[in-house]
């Protein structure tokens, strides 16, 4: 028998066996030792002192509690963000833009589009040389709207472009040119304003100039000068011989500050607005667009103006801008 014990602990199965008592008899003791330093409360309070044992380790060893907060109920429903809520998304400035239409009685159809399709506080301008030119100022009158006359002028670009024979001309005389324009202004009898057509020859000769603003200012007739419009990414806008002019005679004259539809395309007309849109909230004047009598600028023009409460901008009558830079300070037509 003390063979075959002796046998078997010294073969292979022996040594697993004598190993496994080892290790339970190690397990044993190791038990034995730690139920005899348990402290109270067993495990939990075990868990207890750990946590006291950390948190006093001193500031060279930061202990960061991952701890998840104890977050209160809250109905879905009324759950709000607290930035959100008490911080609104702040609303663009207020802008105003005057959007005058030229070129109008030409075509027919477009001015019956435009006359019936675009708000009143959209200024239109009639060409002298359109049909039934009384007759169109009167309609746009009678919708309470800004009605300008166009005075044809000569361009650099003359005689290969030619404005016409009711065009006012550099090579013309004073006395002509007076003539010419006052056949003009008689058959637009209601009209509030003029705005040169092509003219930026004419309008760049203070020869010229001169006597036609001291005209315009006889007649008690504001100028929306549009033959050298400027660029609303600059600042400041450059003085013009027209400016400079209506400044010493005290005539109520605005440049324009951007053409629509030089590209008569609905994305092009849509980015001209943005651009307008941005420079009238950013000044506290107002910008002043030049449209053409394109169908789509009227559509464009029609469904943007239904628009305009949400972007902040406030589409006013060209003539209302005007009233300000009367002389004297007196409103027009008071």
């Amino acid at each position: 028998m003390r063979e075959k014990l002796s046998g078997f602990l010294h073969s292979h199965y022996g040594h697993i066996a004598v190993g496994f008592a080892a290790y339970c008899l190690s397990m044993f003791l190791l038990l034995t030792v730690l139920q005899s330093r348990m402290p109270e409360g067993g495990l939990n309070g075990l868990s207890d002192s750990l946590v006291i044992g950390l948190t006093e380790t001193g500031d060279e060893t930061p202990i960061v509690d991952v701890t998840p907060p104890v977050v209160p109920h809250h109905d879905t429903a009324t759950v709000t963000d607290p930035v959100t809520d008490t911080i609104p998304d702040k609303p663009p400035a207020m802008g105003r833009i005057a959007v005058v239409m030229g070129e109008m009685g030409l075509s027919r159809s477009v001015t019956v589009q435009a006359l019936e399709e675009l708000p009143p506080a959209i200024s239109l301008a009639f060409s002298p040389y359109a049909d039934n030119l009384s007759g169109w100022v009167f309609q746009a009158k009678n919708q309470n709207r800004s009605v300008l006359l166009e005075i044809p002028m000569e361009p650099y670009s003359f005689p290969d472009d030619d404005p016409g024979p009711a065009a006012l001309l550099t090579r013309n005389s004073h006395p002509r040119n007076q003539a010419v324009l006052e056949g003009s202004l008689q058959k637009a009898e209601g009209i509030s304003g003029v705005m040169p057509w092509m003219g930026k020859r004419f309008m760049e000769t203070e020869e010229y100039v001169d006597p036609l603003i001291r005209m315009l200012r006889a007649r008690n007739l504001y100028l929306i000068d549009g033959t050298t419009p400027r660029d609303l990414r600059e600042t400041e806008s450059k003085t013009t011989i027209a400016a400079k002019t209506a400044g010493r005679y005290k005539l109520p004259y605005m440049g324009i500050d951007i053409v629509l539809d030089e590209t008569a395309t609905r994305a092009h007309i849509m980015r001209q607005l943005r651009v307008a849109e941005e420079a009238a909230r950013a000044t506290e004047g107002a910008v002043i667009a030049l449209a053409q009598p394109y169908p789509v600028t009227v559509e464009v023009l029609r469904d943007w103006e239904k628009t305009l409460q949400e972007r902040n901008i406030t589409l006013v009558p060209v003539e209302k801008l005007v009233q300000g830079k009367a002389p004297n300070g007196k409103k027009k037509n008071d």
